[in-house]
Parts: structure tokens; sequence; C-alpha cells
């Protein structure tokens, strides 16, 4: 197929999602060296200033099944633009914004672009060679890992030598590119069976999190007996009640409640839900140590850009992850993968919790979590994608991308208020919060371990194979 002078084929589309996946990459790490800036420039507290990572996840709950069921519907390539014009538009308002409250609204609208990953998914899915699509979908992870990295960078050095605004700059122009890239080289895919968006699903999930975060994050502030809090938390329970209701009996619901009750479906999204819960806790408490004065006790007094530094092994080790998984789903089996990944975010997270902050002890803690969640998170989407059909991979590649966004968006928050509510010593927040929140890390990464148990292997895993034809004595074969 030609556009022009350009010809859109596989090789230039599969360039082109590359640099969706690292501006996906780049939209949710850009920020996170340079937290503590923005919370010293207004004045705030990490609870708000972790909104600016939580509002975008939220709204990559609501978007990322919404995108993935549109694409499949009209297009995902379509949908694909609608993805990244969210991007460029909530980059302009946050480059904009002069108060907290215009980059929270402004990485809200960020977050809708977060759609883009199971669009990028489904797209390679369909355009890879055959075979290919397990590797094609690692290095799409890996990508997005090499973005993180680059944000990480780019984020600490331009908050230092320039402004945070600068760093929202950048990403509008980097959306402008991309969004030239999709009209020129990215061919449509097929279009899947026709389907209806779960709007009233999607604003009672959201709701629901929504109300029960802000209770979280505003309870030291309010008390946790205050009315204002129970009030929140009491309508967060109704509106998740009235999603589960509304999600049994709905035509074409936003998670299939009666899929979701089997073993293989609970299992994995339970899995997707604690690796996105331990996700982002380092990224957001790494900073604060890495940032603090030595004064406090246990601060490292570095730079923005001396902290991206640190953040940096983890996320290239997102990067080895994504791009080993791949690699070993097709000998190991997908489950094996995802278990490997839980035990080492488990590992990364027992040295954070345990050893005094260094900048040895961070980097060594935070690059297991960073690989295991890179081997983890390919590996599930590739379990998810052998198992549906072809018109509604993006659609129910969504659905663990919701449950691991939502895990995101609770262990972000409720991370940060764990450190709030150990108090303060001095001036400072108090080391045990911190050390807490590492604790936190480390449950949900056991978690994930212990649901990768429960997924049941199949019998197209090499290990199982291999297995069967030792107990046989010889080869499977048909019957």
């Amino acid at each position: 197929m030609r556009s022009g002078p350009f010809v859109r084929s596989d090789r230039a589309a599969a360039w082109v999602l590359g640099v969706g996946a690292l501006d996906l990459g780049l939209e949710q790490f850009m920020l996170l060296p340079v937290l503590p800036a923005i919370q010293r420039a207004y004045g705030t507290s990490i609870t708000t200033v972790a909104w600016l990572q939580t509002a975008f996840l939220l709204a990559a709950v609501a978007a990322v099944p919404l995108f993935g069921r549109l694409g499949d519907m009209y297009g995902k390539r379509r949908l694909l633009l609608f993805a990244i014009a969210a991007f460029a538009a909530g980059s302009l308002v946050c480059a904009l914004a002069d108060s907290v409250g215009g980059l929270i609204a402004g990485r809200a609208v960020q977050g809708l672009g977060a759609g883009l990953g199971p669009l990028a998914i489904g797209i390679a899915r369909d355009r890879a060679p055959r075979g290919r699509a397990p590797v094609w979908i690692g290095l799409l992870i890996a990508t997005a890992g090499a973005g993180a990295a680059v944000g990480l960078l780019v984020g600490g050095v331009l908050a230092q030598r320039a402004s945070v605004s600068a760093i929202f700059w950048v990403l509008f122009g980097v959306a402008g590119i991309l969004l030239a890239g999709v009209v020129l080289l990215v061919p449509e895919s097929p279009r899947g069976t026709s389907t209806r968006p779960d709007w009233i699903g999607s604003l009672l999930l959201v709701g629901s999190l929504v109300s029960f975060l802000l209770a979280v994050s505003k309870a030291n502030t309010w008390g946790w007996s205050s009315a204002k809090v129970v009030i929140l938390i009491v309508a967060s329970v109704l509106a998740l009640i009235a999603f589960i209701a509304y999600e049994r009996s709905a035509a074409e619901p936003l998670i299939d409640m009666h899929l979701l009750a089997r073993r293989p479906a609970w299992s994995a999204n339970l899995v997707a839900f604690a690796m996105g819960f331990a996700l982002f806790i380092a990224g957001i408490v790494i900073p604060q140590i890495a940032t603090l004065p030595s004064a406090s006790g246990y601060g490292l007094g570095l730079t923005y850009a001396q902290t991206g530094l640190v953040l940096l092994p983890g996320a290239l080790a997102i990067i080895v992850g994504g791009w080993a998984s791949g690699l070993l789903v097709g000998r190991l089996g997908a489950r094996t993968v995802v278990a490997v990944g839980a035990m080492a975010a488990a590992i990364g997270y027992a040295i954070l919790t345990a050893a005094d902050p260094s900048v040895a002890i961070l980097v060594t803690g935070n690059v297991p979590v960073g690989l295991g969640i890179g081997l983890a998170v390919a590996a599930l989407t590739n379990l998810v994608v052998r198992s549906v059909d072809q018109g509604r991979t993006s659609a129910f590649a969504a659905t663990t991308a919701v449950s691991r966004s939502t895990g995101a968006a609770l262990g972000t928050q409720i991370a940060a208020a764990i450190v709030i509510s150990a108090g303060v010593v001095g001036q400072f927040p108090a080391e045990q919060g911190f050390t807490r929140a590492f604790v936190l890390g480390l449950i949900a990464a056991v978690v994930a371990l212990g649901a990768t148990a429960a997924i049941p292997a199949s019998s197209s895993d090499p290990l199982v194979a291999r297995s069967l034809t030792v107990v046989r004595g010889r080869p499977d074969s048909p019957a």
C-alpha cells in the first residue's frame, strides 16, 4: 500500500510502532526524577505530587480498554492517531500550566494516550511475519523501556538546565513527529467483530478508583475518621459494587466477570495487578531519598540529573527483561517467565527494604525490580495475545493492561500516603516511611509470584511439552 511518495510496509510500520512505544515510556517516566522539584516548587506534599503519576494511570485505566475495543471496531490505526493526539494535547496543557492542579489535569489528558499500548500490540500481531509476533511484542515492551531510560536522563537534565515545562515541550514535539509517522507509514489493520465500548463501566471503575485514592491521599490531612474521608470511601465501595453488577449484565463489558471467574483469567489478571502495583513504588520513593539532603540522616543530596542516572539502570533492566522475555517465552513458556520476573522484583524490593540507602543499594535493588517487570509484563502480554482470535487482540490485551494500570495507580498513591503517615523527624520525612513503602512493593511482588503458580500450565508450553515427552517416553503426537 502506498501513500504519495511514502511506502506503507510492515518494516516501516514496525519502526513507527517502536517510536510509539518509546513515546509511551517517555510519557510515563520522564517526570519521575523531577517530582521532588515540582513538590518543592509548589510547596505541596508527596501525596499531591504523586497525583501527577496517578492521574496519568487512572486515565489509562479508562483509555486502554476503550481504545482497544474501538480499534477493533473502527481500525487500530485510526485510534492510534487519537491516542497520540492525546499525548500532544496533554503535553501542551502541562507546558502552559502555572499550578500543580493544571499539571495534574494535563497529565490526565496524557494518560488517555496510553491507549497506544494495546493498539500497537494489535498492529504488531497483524503485521508481524508468521511466528515472529512474540518477538515483535517483546521488542515493543523493550522499546518502551528504552523510552523510560531516555526519559529519566533527559527529564532530569531538562529540569536542572532549563525548567520542568521544557519536559512537556519535548513530549509535545515527539508526539507531533509520531503523528506524522503514523499518517504516512502505518497501514490499517483488519477490523474485528463489531462491539460496543463500555462507557458506563469505564466511568464506574474510574470513579471508584478516584474516590478511594482521593481518600487515601487526603486521610493524613483530614483524618481517617473525618466525614470527607468516610464519604469518599463509601462512594468508592458503592461505585465498585455498581461496576461489578453492571459488568455481569452488560452485553459488551469492560471486564467480562464471567470470564474473570475462571482460573486462567483471574490468575493472569491478579499477576498483572500485583506487578503494576509494584511498578512505580520504587520510581516514586527513590527520587525522594536521592534528592533529600544528607542532613536528613539518609538522603543522598543528589541533583535531579544525578537522580535520573540512579534510576537509569532499573529502566535499562526493563529493556533487557522485555527483550529477553520475547526469546524465553518460546523456550520456557510464558508462565515460567512471568514467575521468574515476579521473583526478581521481590528480590529487588527485599534489597531496598533491608539495606541503608546509598547509591549502590538503590541501583542494586532497582535493577532486579526493573528486570522482573520487563520479563513479566512482556510474557503476560504474549500469554494473552496467543489465547485470543486476531480480530479481538487489542480488546483482550487491554484487559490485563487495565489490571496493571489499576494496580500501578493504587501502588503509587498508597506508597506516597505511607511515607506521609510516618511523619517527620525534624524537617524531613521519617526514614521508616520510605522503608514501609519498599515493604509494600515486596508484598506486591510476592503476591504476583503466588498468583503465577495459579496460572494453569498449557500443553503448548515448552517445559510442559518436554515433561510429557519424558513421562510418555516418546514425543507427543496427535491422537
